[in-house]
């Protein structure tokens, strides 16, 4: 490894050779310092320079070290790989070529070097400057050319504010050129003027069969003896190996200990600063194993999208066996956030093969990146793998630097579309339109890991243990609408697409009789008819997540707040009377989306698929807040009134699947729950005697409510409380013929009482009661069976009650 380094001077200083190049010194870790004059020359005693090389010739430039540098070896004695360490902004001697010397270097490094030696750069920003002002420094132009370099020169690049930090990266840089990993890389500051809180203990552990260990320890001030700083490395069985000289050298800066057949098992090295050493302000500490444990990663990109997820994964292997015991883990960190991500044995690689040392998962971090760098997601970010297995005693650390860019931006890049918990209809406009599609777990990155089901018209596919399996779904695409199930969420989650600005004049085909699932693409709101204005008087049903619209005598029946909306990444199901095609139209005028009110007594959890209830009118009560739709005493769906007609989904379950009854309560304004009679008006396509509705999956039927002329209880009487099970309340509604003294108490297991709701005297009627499972005291009680007993006179009943949690 050749590394070019520039004799800078600033300040008096000559900030190259003093502060980096003193810090590899000759012979240590086979790095050859090199710097382009003759009197700060190092490493005479590694290479023998040939007599044309030209020391000092010319002046400090970018082409100098790849125009004149290592071409003059041999092929035995040249480095195979190439450093270069700079600001990347270096002026050049005269006019004779012009300042930016990218086009120069590129063509040396494609004809001269590459495939047979790696260019690698190290960049550090100059302060201030070394042109004398001649030329401008540029920060942008100057990254861009060292990232160049590298990319030119099939190597890496890394990049720190200041020349000091450098050294941080050159066991990260031999770990790239070597193909190798470190057990532990560690790095720290010191903060604190007490020199006793100026130790660091750091512990790493050793392979079994281990073959050698090599230790690097290093800080950031060059100094001429090693008391300045304490170092020490401890075996497991409690040898320090620096006390003997054959494993342990200190040079200047750096200190290296070489083992071979260590032991196995937790060693552990102390770093200890010195009171006079204040000028050592950080240090770094790695530790390299080597067996037949081999890990090998997947590069990441130098650059990368910060909202496109980026697919990582590495590869463990004892000689040839698999490992599958691993613990493997990815950190993306830049200055003091980082994110955290695991890699799973075919969670995301999806191979088909679980248990075969393959770990993957893909890296989507834009939602946190948005949180912590709200107005630039852009910058140099560290990417570090680690993997640890327990069978092996054996842990790796490799680290690369990569730099996020900014997104494209388009007007939902950064609020993206929040979905809930339960069913979302929705679709993914923006995914890349090809013939095959997207994969699932790629699109759904954000949603990870609360997305566990997906449903199309062609199939499904379900996420469990870390892996999707697929029935008749494998791909998504951009036009097609889905379903999707969202578990164990708290507050609303973003999903963040992917791909490029949707074309909206793609033909759609409809087929006669069959229900067709499309997304709606357009960034303009649309009432469907405007939207689907080409084909509207063929289409006889359309139906969304929160509303249902049918063709009925000539006209579109709806909610009777106001006519339904679409908006970007709906999705709709369409039912057409006859074969024809669309394209999706712009709209006449932004529609407007109403938003339907969720109901606050009745509680139910929706479904993937509802039947539409039109209740044309409530009789028999003059005020109500809220309609319940129940099935065999299950809230199955409800709705806030608003005006006639009142559009109810009922969540049901077909009778084929056991599915009995609908019926209907009604929530009044005086907080009494009356049960009505529900009778299917003339418009639907059938009747059913007297209150009995069968359910109807996608059915749109209407009915007229009707309370009971005396609607006051006969008896007392202890109604099923719910939801049952519930969590974290429940409704327990009672009702008494005349007025009484009332106790109502719940119980649990063991008989003894938790809270008592009621007691006192009530006036005839129904009435409800909340429990909010907590006990006398105000705390939760846990999850279980308890009972709920209600006392009026002479009677008791006890009523079951199970809260899961």
């Amino acid at each position: 490894v050749g590394v070019f380094g520039f004799a800078s001077w600033v300040d008096n200083q000559q900030v190259m050779h003093d502060f980096t190049l003193k810090m590899i010194p000759s012979g240590s870790y086979g790095l050859t310092p090199i710097i382009n004059n003759k009197e700060n020359l190092c490493g005479q005693n590694i290479i023998t320079f040939p007599s044309t090389y030209p020391y000092d010739t010319y002046s400090t430039n970018m082409i100098t070290p790849f125009n004149h540098g290592f071409l003059y070896f041999d092929t035995q004695s040249s480095p195979k790989h190439f450093v270069t360490l700079s600001d990347g902004w270096h002026c050049l001697p005269d006019n004779f070529y012009p300042h930016e010397p990218s086009t120069w270097i590129h063509n040396i490094v494609s004809n001269f070097y590459v495939p047979s030696i790696q260019c690698h750069t190290i960049r550090y920003k100059a302060y201030p400057t070394n042109n004398q002002g001649l030329f401008p420094y540029n920060e942008g132009q100057s990254r861009t050319l060292m990232n160049n370099i590298a990319e030119w020169g099939n190597g890496t690049s890394w990049s720190r504010n200041y020349v000091t930090h450098n050294y941080w990266d050159i066991n990260s840089i031999l770990d790239d050129v070597r193909n190798t990993s470190s057990s532990v890389d560690q790095r720290g500051s010191y903060t604190s003027q007490n020199p006793a809180q100026d130790t660091e203990v750091i512990q790493f552990l050793v392979d079994k069969n281990a073959h050698s260990l090599s230790a690097n320890f290093a800080i950031n001030w060059y100094c001429t003896e090693n008391t300045l700083m304490e170092f020490s490395l401890v075996s497991p069985s409690g040898i320090d190996v620096t006390q003997n000289p054959d494993y342990y050298e200190f040079f200047t800066s750096l200190g290296r200990v070489e083992i071979p057949f260590p032991e196995d098992g937790l060693w552990e090295a102390t770093v200890t600063r010195y009171p006079s050493s204040t000028n050592v302000t950080s240090y770094s500490f790695s530790a390299r194993v080597l067996s037949d444990f081999d890990l090998q990663f997947s590069r990441p990109p130098r650059n990368h999208i910060s909202n496109v997820p980026l697919h990582l994964s590495l590869v463990a292997l004892d000689y040839l066996t698999p490992v599958t015991d691993g613990v493997a883990k990815v950190y993306l960190s830049r200055d003091d956030w980082s994110y955290e991500l695991m890699l799973y044995d075919d969670g995301y690689h999806n191979d088909g093969q679980a248990q075969d040392g393959i770990y993957g998962n893909y890296l989507y971090a834009y939602p946190e990146l948005l949180q912590e760098f709200p107005y630039n997601t852009a910058g140099i970010y560290d990417l570090q793998y680690s993997f640890y297995s327990p069978s092996l005693t054996a842990q790796r650390i490799k680290r690369y630097r990569i730099e996020f860019e900014m997104p494209d931006e388009y007007p939902y890049s950064l609020s993206g579309r929040n979905l809930h918990k339960g069913w979302n209809w929705v679709g993914y406009p923006r995914l890349q339109r090809d013939e095959i599609g997207t994969s699932i777990d790629y699109v759904n990155i954000s949603l990870s890991p609360h997305l566990t089901t997906i449903l199309s018209s062609d199939g499904s596919a379900e996420y469990c243990n870390n892996l999707w399996t697929y029935n008749g779904l494998s791909f998504l695409d951009s036009v097609s609408g889905y379903k999707l199930k969202l578990t164990d969420l708290d507050d609303d989650l973003r999903l963040y697409e992917l791909g490029t600005i949707t074309d909206t004049l793609v033909v759609h085909d409809l087929t006669e009789g069959q229900w067709h699932w499309y997304t709606y693409p357009c960034y303009a709101r649309a009432y469907p008819e405007d939207a689907l204005a080409d084909v509207i008087e063929w289409i006889e049903w359309i139906m969304a997540e929160n509303w249902s619209m049918k063709m009925e005598s000539g006209s579109w029946t709806y909610d009777g707040s106001g006519k339904p909306g679409l908006k970007y990444g709906d999705t709709i199901l369409i039912k057409a009377n006859r074969n024809c095609s669309f394209v999706w139209n712009n709209p006449t005028e932004n529609a407007t989306i109403i938003e339907i009110p969720k109901t606050s007594y009745f509680s139910f959890e929706d479904k993937p698929d509802y039947e539409t209830i039109m209740v044309d009118s409530v009789e028999g009560i003059q005020e109500f807040l809220e309609i319940g739709v129940f099935q065999d005493d299950v809230c199955i769906g409800g709705r806030v009134y608003g005006s006639y007609p009142i559009q109810i989904l009922a969540y049901s379950s077909p009778v084929e699947e056991g599915g009995g009854d609908l019926s209907f309560l009604v929530y009044t304004g005086s907080k009494e729950q009356i049960p009505v009679k529900a009778i299917l008006n003339p418009s639907s396509s059938q009747r059913s005697p007297k209150e009995t509705i069968l359910p109807e999956v996608k059915g749109f039927r209407h009915v007229t409510l009707k309370a009971e002329t005396n609607n006051l209880p006969g008896i007392i009487t202890l109604h099923k409380n719910y939801p049952n099970p519930f969590n974290p309340s429940t409704t327990i509604r009672f009702s008494i013929p005349s007025i009484s003294f009332v106790q109502l108490s719940v119980y649990n297991i063991r008989g003894q009482k938790v809270k008592e709701l009621v007691n006192r005297q009530l006036d005839r009627g129904y009435h409800d009661v909340v429990w909010d499972g907590r006990d006398s005291f105000g705390k939760p009680v846990s999850s279980g069976l308890y009972f709920v007993r209600l006392n009026g006179g002479e009677k008791d009943i006890v009523h079951k009650m199970m809260l899961l949690k």
